[in-house]
């Protein structure tokens, strides 16, 4: 179920400019995300989603503006303070991500060896908790080429969920699903959102999803932010843009 309640930001964009070379991607954006909300990211193919995802991730340098995630300026901090950041989110890769030389436990227990001092029964007990928490209960010792796409994502998300993440961030979770498995992948993310409090955004374009699991919608258009507001004013909005990419006219 989606909430109302509103909180303290967890990440603030201020005046963001943002592209590649010479080219701009995103131009003076500025907008702020609540605590324990789900923020979904949309709009046409090519207006900057995840040029914009990058740049909260710190995965690439903005040209000029603010980017504050949990509290820090991501372009002007040192590593170590990004780093910091970095350890309190976690990411779903669009294809998962997973290594396919390791098994889906040795790819849940990386964030555990890399960011935690723990024995390691500690880790494998860690580990089956959150394979069981997303589903995969049993699933430990398969490699990544023997699960379907629906698995992949669940065992990606165990091994994003392993720190246990302020915020998630999420890139097309739904891509290359079956609309039953979106479901099956929209209603984890709501039980865990549930559960934990954690803030969530996601980049999609999978109108079910946003209309499922959405409490709050940023639409990009024309290297701005067009919409910024609840998923239901999103939908009913009066904005041709908008109301071309609900009506599916728009290429995404």
């Amino acid at each position: 179920m989606k909430t109302d309640i509103i909180n303290e930001s967890v990440i603030e964009v201020r005046g963001l400019v943002a592209g590649y070379g010479r080219t701009k991607a995103l131009d003076d954006i500025s907008f702020s995300l609540e605590k324990g909300l789900i923020h979904a990211v949309i709009g046409t193919s090519g207006c900057g989603k995840t040029t914009l995802l990058k740049n909260m991730l710190g995965l690439m340098q903005y040209k000029s503006g603010s980017v504050k995630v949990l509290g820090t300026e991501i372009n002007d901090q040192t590593a170590v303070a990004v780093n910091k950041v970095r350890e309190r989110t976690g990411v779903l890769f669009q294809r998962g991500a997973l290594l396919n030389s390791m098994t889906v436990a040795e790819n849940v227990a990386l964030p555990f060896l890399l960011h935690r001092n723990m024995e390691p029964s500690a880790v494998t007990t860690e580990v089956e908790m959150l394979l069981k928490q997303v589903g995969l209960s049993g699933a430990g010792k398969k490699m990544p080429t023997e699960l379907s796409g629906g698995m992949i994502k669940r065992a990606a998300l165990a091994r994003a969920l392993a720190i246990k993440p302020e915020i998630l961030f999420c890139d097309e979770p739904s891509a290359g699903l079956d609309p039953v498995t979106t479901r099956g992948i929209d209603e984890l993310l709501l039980s865990l959102r549930k559960e934990t409090g954690m803030t969530v955004v996601i980049v999609t374009h999978d109108l079910d999803s946003i209309s499922r699991i959405a409490d709050r919608v940023l639409f990009l258009s024309n290297r701005s932010l067009l919409f910024h507001g609840t998923a239901a004013d999103a939908i009913n909005s009066s904005l041709e843009p908008i109301q071309a990419f609900f009506r599916r006219e728009a290429a995404c």
